[in-house]
Formats: structure tokens, C-alpha cells, sequence
């Protein structure tokens, strides 16, 4: 498994039906010696973009996309599948895309994005699993006052981060968490264009491995065999026997209802 560090900038509210409307304006990744970058010009693809949700993540203007030769969504991620697949060596290597966060907000955004510009085969056609290391971090840093990347970076480095919300400096900021916590990578791993069980409020990371050790593989499996509606999802969390406080059960079994409607339907 090659791991490969990335970042997304975007605009838009990913908490917003998860993130569909997002805009992706920069790409960072890195794995080991190799570095890639690219800046997106959005507006070359949509008419509509949204703003950035706060100052921080302040963007380029339309002017300054054109000045900086910012390259459209489509040929920003044709270089990146170049990128990655100047990495593989051998034909039985797969590639690890890891990021903070990833599963709630960098992967979500990813997925929308390529089905958005038809250019999902680019990546569907990769070996690519995907990995969040904010699961990883809480597991081996327990009780952080934050886990954002920012806040593990100082506590981790005693210096304060700085240029974050660029993409490639909050690539090398994880870079530098990583390589300071000394650790093998551990959690869960899930394809593109399918969800970790871990999406849902109230399952974190061991709850979750306990549910793909009952047999399901991702929430779209569980959906797949026992339905979207609240009943049939409550019967089969209770037939795992992971919980054992009904109303835990309950309460999850109504986030899974939502978010699948949402996530599947909305």
C-alpha cells in the first residue's frame, strides 16, 4: 500500500446535502519525495460558484484564477491520475489517499465533484482506498482539547501553524503530525463512492469495527439488504448485539434513516 497525503481547498458548505454544491479550487498531495499541486479555476465548469463559508478559507477571485493560469476541474484531475499512477511500480500496489477529515468532508466533496464533470472512470479505475487519519489520531492521542490539524500540529511541534487552509501546507502540516506521532497507520479503509459506518453520529472508530466484523462492508451494503426505513435498520442493529443500551440503538438507527435518505436520495 502506497500512502499518499492529500488536501482539497473548496468552496461551499460541506455540511450542505454533503457537501454537492462544494467547488474544488486546489489540489495538494504528497508521498514520500513526490509532491503534486494544482490550482482550479472553477468557474471555467460552472456558472454558479459558491462562496467560501468563512474568511479563512478565502479563495482566488474570478481575475485571479485567469492571472494565476489556473487550470479547469477536468484537467486538474487528469493530472492528478497521472500523478498517482507515476507512484505504481508494480501491478498488485494500491495506492492509500489519506487527508484529515477525509470521510466527512475532503472524500464527499471528491466524489461530487468528479460524477459533477464526468470524470469519475479517471479515478474509478485506480487502486485507490481511502483513509481518514482523524479516526487514527484520536485512537493514539486521546482526550485533545481539538483534534482540528492546526491544534495537533502545535501541541505536537510546540509552534503554531502557519499558512493553514492552503492545501498544500496543510499536506505537509499532516506530514509533519504523522511523522511526529511514529505510528503504523490503523483504522478503516473504504473505496470511493462508498460510505464508512463512521458518518454517522454516535459510531466511532471501534463501533464501527465491530460492524464490518458482523459482515457489512460499508453503509450502502447495509442499506442494500436491510432497507432505508427506521424499523428494519433498528432489527438489524440489534441483531449485530454490539450495543446494549436501546435508546444508543434507537438514537443511531434514526441517524442511519436520515443520512440515508440524504446521502442515497436527497
Amino acid at each position: 500500500m502506497i500512502p499518499v497525503l492529500y488536501d482539497l481547498e473548496y468552496s461551499g458548505d460541506v455540511q450542505e446535502q454533503h457537501g454537492k454544491q462544494c467547488a474544488i479550487w486546489e489540489i495538494a498531495a504528497k508521498s514520500g519525495n513526490n509532491k503534486f499541486h494544482v490550482l482550479i479555476n472553477p468557474y471555467k465548469s460552472r456558472k454558479q460558484v459558491p462562496p467560501a463559508i468563512h474568511e479563512r478559507y478565502k479563495m482566488p477571485t474570478k481575475e485571479e484564477f485567469i492571472k494565476l493560469n489556473a487550470v479547469s476541474f477536468q484537467e486538474g484531475i487528469y493530472l492528478f491520475d497521472l500523478f498517482l499512477q507515476s507512484l505504481l511500480i508494480a501491478e498488485d500496489q494500491h495506492i492509500l489517499l489519506t487527508s484529515h477529515n477525509a470521510f466527512r468532508g475532503d472524500k464527499l466533496v471528491l466524489e461530487h465533484e468528479l460524477v459533477r464533470h464526468r470524470v469519475h472512470l479517471h479515478i474509478l479505475r485506480l487502486p485507490i482506498f481511502f483513509f481518514d487519519t482523524l479516526h487514527f489520531i484520536r485512537s493514539v492521542l486521546p482526550k485533545q482539547k481539538s483534534y482540528s490539524l492546526g491544534n495537533l500540529y502545535l501541541t505536537l511541534t510546540g509552534k503554531p501553524f502557519e499558512g493553514a487552509h492552503a492545501a498544500a501546507n496543510d499536506v505537509l502540516a499532516l506530514d509533519t503530525v504523522l511523522k511526529t506521532i511514529n505510528k503504523p497507520l490503523n483504522g478503516v479503509v473504504t473505496l470511493l463512492f462508498l460510505t464508512p459506518f463512521s458518518n454517522i453520529n454516535g459510531i466511532g472508530l471501534q463501533t464501527e469495527k465491530k460492524i464490518l466484523k458482523s459482515g457489512y462492508t460499508c453503509l450502502e451494503h447495509f442499506f442494500c439488504i436491510n432497507g432505508l426505513q427506521v424499523k428494519p435498520i433498528l432489527n438489524a442493529l440489534i441483531q449485530m448485539n454490539i450495543f446494549t443500551d436501546i435508546a444508543t440503538i434507537n438514537k443511531i438507527a434514526h441517524e442511519m434513516h436520515l443520512y440515508g435518505f440524504r446521502r442515497l436520495i436527497g
